[in-house]
Parts: C-alpha cells; sequence; structure tokens
C-alpha cells in the first residue's frame, strides 16, 4: 500500500524529507521593513538557508488550471528567527534539485512553519495530458 492509498486521497502527490528554506526578499517583508524615504538603502542580508525535516503535499486544480501545494516545517531556531524578523517568502529545495517558491505562514502549537504555494512544488509531479492531447 503506498501512501495515497493509506489516506485515500489518489489525487495528491507529496514529499517527506528534509528541504533547504533559502529566504528571499520580497516588496511586503523584510527587504521592505528597511527602506526609507532618503537615499536606496542597501537590501538586508538574507539570513543563511536552513535545512529542515519536511512534508509537503499538493495538488491540480482541474477547474483554475493552477496546482497548490502547503507542507509543514519542522521546529528549527533559525527559521524562527528568520520569520520574526519578516522572512516569510521562500524557496526549498529537495535534494534531487526540485525547486518550489511559497510563503512561511504562522507557527504551529510545536514550534514548526506553515508553508503554502503555488505553481511548481519542491517536489516531482507526474506529467499531466488533457484529453486529445498527445505527450
Amino acid at each position: 500500500m503506498n501512501a495515497h492509498e493509506e489516506h485515500g486521497d489518489h489525487d495528491a502527490e507529496e514529499f517527506r524529507g528534509t528541504l533547504t528554506v533559502t529566504f528571499v526578499p520580497s516588496a511586503t517583508g523584510a527587504a521592505a521593513a528597511s527602506q526609507t524615504d532618503g537615499p536606496a538603502a542597501e537590501p538586508p542580508t538574507a539570513p543563511a538557508p536552513v535545512a529542515v525535516a519536511a512534508h509537503v503535499a499538493g495538488n491540480f486544480d482541474p477547474l483554475t488550471g493552477g496546482y497548490r501545494w502547503v507542507g509543514r516545517l519542522a521546529p528549527h531556531e533559525d527559521l524562527k528567527h528568520a520569520f520574526e524578523a519578516g522572512w516569510t517568502e521562500v524557496t526549498l529545495e529537495t535534494p534531487d534539485g526540485d525547486v518550489g517558491h511559497g510563503t512561511l505562514r504562522e507557527a504551529n502549537l510545536w514550534g514548526g512553519y506553515r508553508v503554502t504555494g503555488t505553481g511548481s512544488p519542491p517536489f516531482p509531479v507526474p506529467e499531466i495530458v488533457l484529453d486529445g492531447e498527445t505527450s
């Protein structure tokens, strides 16, 4: 029995393992907080990438044509400090090089963080062939 059969969800893809979290400046996050009305300031230096245990899953929405994914990142002190400093835009990468861009959300009860994204997830997804198309 595979993970999809255990959970009864044949439409979700997922990744469990270690992801590297890289912090990305955003217009509304930590980079924006350092800008002033005066001369252009240097953007803040992003925190160092963090390797954390993660569980990420997602699915294709045939009505919107988009892919949405969500996950949990294990507690990590560096992740906590970066989040508290306003660094919420992230890039997640698997050891195999699959990359997804997402947003850190609130901390959970155990000190880990929720992460959400749209578009390419940080794990491989199967190719979808629509009726009438050839691959």
